[in-house]
Formats: C-alpha cells, sequence, structure tokens
C-alpha cells in the first residue's frame, strides 16, 4: 500500500499538481513576453517536488544518483538560455552541461576507478550529442504532439529500468509523465505565452541520466542497448525533419514524428520485457 501512495501521490499527483501551480503563478505575476521560455520552471518545479516528497531521496547528495534534482535544476537553466544563444554559444554551454552531468553521475567506485575515464568520455559524448541533436526536432512542432512523443518515451523509460529491478529510478522516471503533460496543456491552451522548446534541455538530461544510472546499478539481465534505444527515441523526431524526409512524408509528417519515436521506445520495452522473461 505505502509503494501504491508513493506511486500515486508523489510520483503522478503532487508532480501535475506543481506544475499547474508553477504555470498559474507565471501567467498571473509576468507578462507575456517574459514567461514564454519560463514553462520550463514548471518541469523542473515538479520533479523537484517529487523528490523532496519520496522519503528515500535525500535532499543532501551522498551518492552519485543523488545529483539527478540538482542537474535538473541546472538543465532548466541552460535551456533557457540556450534559446536566446546563436549555435556556438549554445553548443560550448551544452558541452559543459554535458561535462557537468557525467562528472556528478558517473559513480567514483573503487572497482570502477580503471575505467572511470571511459564512462566519463562515453556519457559526456551522449548527452552533447543528443542535446543538439534531439533539439531540433522537439523545438518545432505543435506542442500537444511534443508533450506526447515525451510522455511516451518517459513510460517506456520507467518500463524499461523497472524491469531492470531500478523501482526507485523507473519511479523518478515516471514523474516526467504528469510534469509533461501538464506543460504541454499549458502550451497548448497559451501557446503565444508558453515556448515548449526550452523543456527539451532539462528533459534529455533527466532522461539520460536516468537510464545510465539505473545500467550501472542493475544486475538484471536487461541488455544494455535497452538503455540506449529509449534514450535515443527523441532523436525520431529530428529525423523526420530532415528536408528529404519530410519531403518524403509530406502531410505524414507528425506520424511520421510519432510512429519514429515510438518503434524506438517501444522496440527498447518489448526487449526489455523479453529480457527478463515476460513474454506476450
Amino acid at each position: 500500500m505505502e509503494f501504491f501512495f508513493e506511486l500515486i501521490g508523489y510520483g503522478l499527483i503532487s508532480p501535475a499538481v506543481s506544475s499547474a501551480i508553477v504555470v498559474v503563478l507565471l501567467r498571473l505575476l509576468l507578462p507575456a513576453p517574459m514567461r514564454r521560455d519560463l514553462i520550463v520552471v514548471a518541469l523542473v518545479a515538479g520533479f523537484f517536488v517529487s523528490w523532496l516528497l519520496f522519503p528515500w531521496a535525500p535532499m543532501r547528495p551522498q551518492s552519485h544518483w543523488h545529483w539527478l534534482p540538482y542537474l535538473g535544476l541546472l538543465a532548466g537553466v541552460v535551456g533557457c538560455l540556450g534559446q536566446f544563444s546563436g549555435l556556438w554559444l549554445r553548443c560550448t554551454i551544452y558541452l559543459v552541461l554535458s561535462v557537468v552531468t557525467a562528472w556528478l553521475l558517473v559513480p567514483m567506485w573503487q572497482d570502477l576507478q580503471p575505467v572511470r575515464h571511459w564512462y566519463l568520455i562515453g556519457l559526456v559524448t551522449v548527452v552533447w550529442v543528443f542535446l543538439l541533436a534531439a533539439e531540433p526536432g522537439l523545438r518545432n512542432g505543435p506542442p500537444p504532439l511534443l508533450a506526447a512523443i515525451l510522455v511516451g518515451i518517459s513510460i517506456a523509460a520507467a518500463a524499461v529500468l523497472a524491469q531492470s529491478g531500478t523501482m526507485k529510478f523507473a519511479q523518478l522516471a515516471g514523474v516526467l509523465v504528469p510534469v509533461l503533460a501538464t506543460c504541454g496543456l499549458a502550451t497548448w491552451n497559451w501557446p503565444d505565452e508558453f515556448h515548449f522548446a526550452s523543456i527539451v534541455v532539462p528533459f534529455q538530461v533527466l532522461l539520460i541520466g536516468f537510464l545510465f544510472i539505473g545500467y550501472v546499478n542493475s544486475f538484471s539481465d536487461v541488455p544494455g542497448y535497452c538503455y540506449g534505444l529509449v534514450g535515443a527515441a527523441p532523436l525520431g523526431p529530428t529525423a523526420c525533419q530532415i528536408p528529404l524526409i519530410e519531403k518524403r512524408l509530406g502531410g505524414w509528417k507528425s506520424l511520421g514524428m510519432v510512429g519514429s519515436a515510438a518503434l524506438l521506445a517501444g522496440t527498447d520495452m518489448a526487449a526489455s520485457f523479453l529480457a527478463v522473461g515476460v513474454y506476450f
């Protein structure tokens, strides 16, 4: 019963309500031009409130994964800055964010020390490349569609993490579902007041962070590529906006964006279920 209370109360209701309150406050306190890129505050606040409520999530970091909420805050700030930056400056600040993310999330375990630098290089590369590659696809498009895609990817990530035996991380990934839904509704109802693109950076950092810490803390039979496929799912919408592919899709572009992300995330979910012996 306590688990379901945490799942529903702390993981779904509380973050949704918190994000909604932030949206209301932004509309009441700030003029439309100033709040356009601040919808990211609703996402970060919703996740942070859930972190505060979960009894097993400490405020003072004592382990590598305890840095997740603070990385979400940092990524939210970077996401706002990125909206006002040129390409080269955006590449630079995303690289700095990627380095900080990798340094904090890669464990300092003694048995990992001989290869820790490879983990650092790999995670920096993945975060940086995925931020730059996924952003174009998730900046352009109807906010409800983009929110639906990110909600689906979050559900897939939570499912993979649950199958890997890391239920805490699955719960944290699940928190993104109500938060993204709330932000999507806000950008749909007030498209001239909120810009969905600022959400992309913290979403990507948190998604990759969940999957990475789930991977390094899991002793399950879920193969490593399952974590990678769902992490790559946001690249699907970007692929659909490559001029040649976009031209071929024509009026089916929106369906292609959803389908490409669903294919990666769905394949990933199915593989993780089969790996642990769950058959359909």
